[in-house]
């Protein structure tokens, strides 16, 4: 293995990034060390809160921030100790904004992995397609991965085909399909053709708390089987891409946007408490979220 971005010839290390990302922060915390950590996170990110409910799992609450790019949740609280707070987000964007906020403003705190999401887009079509899902199983049965798995329409092309390699309860697995599809069955018309999409679905069983960089080439680098196929994509003659981001939203699309989700929400407080109670819990809504972010 060589330094920096090559693997066994693979250069193409930079096209690789998150597409969800599972994190934990922190140990037991309360009161003023819990609300400062939200107001860092707020801050560092260029989110706010939108959203209390109750929490996932083991955790007693859980807020969604939303920033450009879509939703972070945070779970906290709960009769676990030593549980800190539980990060989870899902799409490219705001998964490098969570990476990034680990990488650059977690400090001391501890923290440890316990989902990630390693994803490769490359061109191609039917041929590529088929070229690199024979790879995957053959590759994988070597290692001796018993459970392939499909979905979707295999009698025709680009009809949302998904190749498993690795059952669902296992803590690595590969995930093949056909993005370009998939982005257009959900009506975004303008994703790019002839996208496919390479997954490697890594849940860690135990505690990944030593890893020095959240990225996801140290990621990968944890398990040598899943490092050893994305090197041997690299004589495969696949041509890497990144999808562009999306465009930032401006505070009054995104304000919109909000409404468009929460519409539902907002009519049955109007029933339940009127337009100018409505006013009150929007104002102190607003008075809590500038106080997240040292405003008055």
């Amino acid at each position: 293995m060589e330094n920096g971005n090559k693997i066994k010839g693979i250069t193409e290390m930079d096209f690789l990034f998150f597409d969800a990302l599972s994190v934990r922060v922190g140990d037991n915390w309360q009161g003023s060390d819990l609300t400062y950590f939200f107001k860092s996170f707020c801050e560092e990110t260029q989110s706010y809160p939108i959203k209390e409910r109750n929490g996932n799992g083991s955790y007693s609450h859980t807020i969604e921030f939303e920033t450009e790019y879509g939703i972070i949740m945070a779970s906290y609280g709960g009769s676990v100790e030593n549980m800190g707070v539980l990060l989870e987000t899902k799409g490219q964007g705001n998964s490098e904004l969570l990476a990034n906020f680990i990488n650059n403003c977690v400090g001391s705190e501890t923290w440890a992995l316990t989902r990630a999401d390693v994803t490769l887009d490359f061109s191609g079509g039917d041929e590529e397609f088929i070229r690199v899902k024979d790879e995957l199983i053959h590759y994988s049965m070597a290692k001796n991965v018993k459970s392939f798995p499909s979905a979707g329409d295999w009698v025709t092309p680009f009809a949302g085909r998904t190749q498993y390699a690795g059952s669902k309860d296992s803590e690595s697995r590969f995930r093949l399909y056909e993005k370009t599809y998939e982005q257009w069955k959900k009506g975004n018309k303008d994703y790019p053709a002839n996208v496919l999409r390479l997954e490697w679905q890594y849940r860690p069983k135990r505690k990944k708390a030593h890893i020095k960089r959240l990225e996801p080439y140290h990621v990968l680098s944890f398990h040598k089987n899943a490092m050893g196929f994305f090197a041997r994509l690299s004589g495969m003659a696949i041509a890497p891409t990144k999808v562009p981001k999306p465009a930032i939203k401006t505070a009054e699309e995104r304000f919109y946007h909000m409404m468009k989700q929460y519409d539902a929400v907002i009519d049955q407080l109007v029933s339940e408490v009127g337009y100018a109670g409505l006013a009150r819990m929007a104002r102190k809504r607003f008075i809590t979220n500038t106080m997240l972010r040292k405003r008055r």
